[in-house]
């Protein structure tokens, strides 16, 4: 299979970065720009911020810093500063957020809550929590408000905790108070203070107010026990990182932005090479430089993926870079890079080839925001540099293998890349195909009119005819550019719906039944998935005997969540385990690579070759392959009816299938 470059990561050698335009042939010349944030704001650099912040002090303890006055933020190991803190506009929706032992927080069972004043809080001050319960089943310990938080909201949670006496472990809690949808975090004490934190996405359906619950570590219930910590500084904010601290009494809070500026006519250049460093890494959808004459635009998509636009030409990773603590973008006559890494060892994240067009930058770029504010980073910037060249690899010289997820000691067993442009191969008995092209059957197990799970689709392929004399000529598989495109949409109300049953949608749907089946082994697809509502994108395996279950889902996408991806098993009747993977990707980014280890003992899930969850294994027996695009289902909260806001066509665009056993 020809891969394109931008389906490669390509590395760059640590020698070849050490003297980074020299050893690669480009001549090394003076920068345009250097700015280093390390020991405070730079000469040229503007930052206005409305409000007093909160900012990193010696020994882990928390200094405040008045309106408009730079923020460095200080390495947690050594003391030394990193950077410039770069936050966007904050709202802490955590009431009485220095005081947990306020009227306003509420202890359940038999909690109680009192003023240490022995006990001295990050920021010096005297107000922190001495948090007790003696435990007792039914006791939800020490609860306080988070007010409302808009459905579909990503926000953060995060505490001050510190060991006191034999306490070893608590736990974090945030649920809506209406869904009781949220998420539970074990956190083991330490005698020094620790800010610990969690993210959560929001379903559509969580409307109600948000409840903050501090409790000893459960599930593991001791009777009449008794469990103590140290608690100070509580925040409920939205966006995926705990900023710093915002002081609350009775009220939310808010905290302005940094807005931090340089001049940008030095960027509206043709060529150059523009370096950012990031001690602290980045943040996912998160912008690192923004112009106001829109000429460059630099940032991270919603899956950590670093992304650029320079003089209208796009250039976008495959992979999270957000760990990494270089970023590049360079640009020239020939194109445009990104690469990102850390020390000396950087990796090429993405490369478009083409001319750009002018680079208007206009006066000003703002850095760690979007010129409007929105998309902040909130991080850490210890230096920006720009230069007048690029290096500008030859993408044919310098691509490299495909980055490989699959486990040691696997060998390819089945497999389709989807290069054949043969569609006819995908029909009602999987005739056809050839190696390296299998044959797929276009329906399930069962005959098209029995539909499951109350789904409001009819699989199709040209041939069917459903209750006509005649095919219906519907056609939801092509195949082009080295893609399988499974589309649904709606059915023609005349030529069509009346004959199969009124259904008002068509789809698409292959399984591996009559061509491969296995009994353990690595499953993996590349694909991009569909967005709005009504979508239901699902790769999964069924059993070669005609029974159910099993099943195992390797993973089934809702398109009214295109930040979660649903993984589950099904091992027999009232023994199942599933579970949403929220915030890992974001599936609306682009193609993303779906795996499934399965071995005697146990199921592993990925998701781009990370490992995401879990479970015992149950099943031992052969499994075939199957890849749909469903519409609707029988659970409104789980994957909703499409309606007139559904944007058809639907597509489930795969680049390829792949299936491997040991050995």
């Amino acid at each position: 299979m020809t891969i394109a470059p931008h389906r490669r990561d390509v590395l760059i050698g640590a020698a070849a970065l050490a003297v980074w335009r020299p050893s690669l042939g480009w001549a090394a010349e003076p920068a345009l720009l250097a700015l280093d944030f390390t020991q405070g704001l730079p000469a040229g650099v503007r930052l206005d911020r409305a409000s007093p912040g909160m900012v990193d002090g010696p020994g882990g303890t928390l200094k405040p810093a008045a309106a408009h006055v730079p923020r460095l933020a200080l390495d947690p190991a050594s003391g030394r500063p990193q950077g410039l803190l770069i936050e966007g506009a904050a709202t802490n929706f955590a009431r009485n957020s220095l005081s947990l032992s306020s009227h306003t927080w509420q202890f359940k069972g038999a909690a109680i809550a009192a003023v240490a004043p022995e006990i001295e809080a990050p920021d010096g001050s005297h107000t922190v929590a001495r948090l007790r319960i003696h435990e007792q089943k039914g006791d939800l310990g020490v609860v306080g408000g988070g007010g409302p938080i808009g459905a579909g909201e990503i926000c953060t949670l995060s505490v001050y905790l510190r060991q006191i006496g034999d306490g070893t472990e608590w736990s974090l809690n945030l649920f809506d108070y209406g869904t009781y949808h949220g998420h539970f975090e074990r956190v083991p004490l330490t005698p020094s203070w620790q800010r610990v934190s969690f993210t959560i996405h929001w379903d559509g359906r969580d409307i109600s107010n948000k409840v903050i619950n501090l409790a000893p570590g459960r599930p593991e219930w001791v009777q009449e026990s008794t469990h103590e910590a140290l608690a100070w500084g509580c925040q409920l904010e939205l966006g995926r990182v705990a900023s710093s601290l915002i002081a609350t009494d009775t009220l939310p809070v808010a905290r302005a932005a940094d807005v931090v500026t340089i001049d940008a006519a030095a960027l509206s250049r043709p060529t150059g090479l523009l370096r950012l460093a990031l001690p602290r890494g980045g943040v996912r959808g998160g912008t690192l430089l923004d112009t106001e004459g829109g000429g460059i635009k630099l940032g991270y998509s919603q899956s950590g993926w670093l992304e650029a636009t320079v003089g209208g030409l796009t250039v976008a990773g495959t992979s999270d870079a957000t760990a990494d603590t270089v970023v590049e973008l360079g640009w020239g006559p020939t194109g445009v890079t990104l690469r990102s890494g850390a020390g000396t060892v950087l990796i090429i994240r993405g490369v478009s080839a083409g001319k750009t067009g002018p680079i208007a930058c206009g006066a000003s770029a703002r850095l760690f925001a979007r010129m409007d504010g929105s998309a902040p980073l909130n991080g850490v910037l210890g230096a920006l540099t720009l230069e007048a060249s690029a290096p500008m690899p030859k993408v044919a010289a310098t691509a490299a293998a495909a980055p490989s997820f699959v486990p040691a000691g696997y060998r390819l067993a089945f497999g389709d890349e989807f290069d054949d442009g043969d569609v006819a191969r995908i029909n009602e008995n999987a005739t056809g195909g050839r190696p390296g092209a299998p044959a797929w059957r276009s329906r399930y197990h069962q005959d098209r009119f029995t539909v499951i799970n109350q789904e409001k689709q009819i699989y199709m392929d040209p041939a069917f005819g459903g209750k006509a004399d005649h095919p219906l000529g519907v056609q939801p598989f092509s195949l082009k550019d080295g893609i399988l495109t499974i589309t649904a949409d709606r059915a023609d109300p005349a030529a069509v719906s009346p004959h199969i049953l009124n259904f008002k949608y068509t789809s698409g749907c292959i399984t591996s039944e009559l061509t491969h089946w296995q009994t353990y082994g690595y499953f993996e697809m590349r694909a991009r998935l569909p967005v709005g509502k009504g979508f239901w994108p699902a790769f999964w395996l069924l059993p070669k005997a005609s029974r159910w279950p099993p099943e195992i889902d390797i993973f089934e996408g809702a398109g009214t969540r295109p930040g979660a991806v649903h993984l589950g098993v099904l091992i027999a009747q009232g023994k199942t385990a599933d579970k949403w993977i929220e915030d890992v990707i974001n599936v609306a980014d682009g193609f993303h690579v779906y795996g499934l280890e399965w071995t005697r003992d146990q199921l592993t899930w990925f998701l781009d070759g990370k490992p995401v969850w879990q479970q015992p294994n149950g099943i031992n027996e052969d499994m075939y392959i199957l890849a749909n695009l469903a519409l609707g289902s029988h659970d409104p909260k789980f994957i909703p009816d499409p309606d007139d806001t559904t944007p058809f066509p639907g597509r489930f665009e795969i680049d390829y299938i792949r299936a491997y056993r040991k050995g």
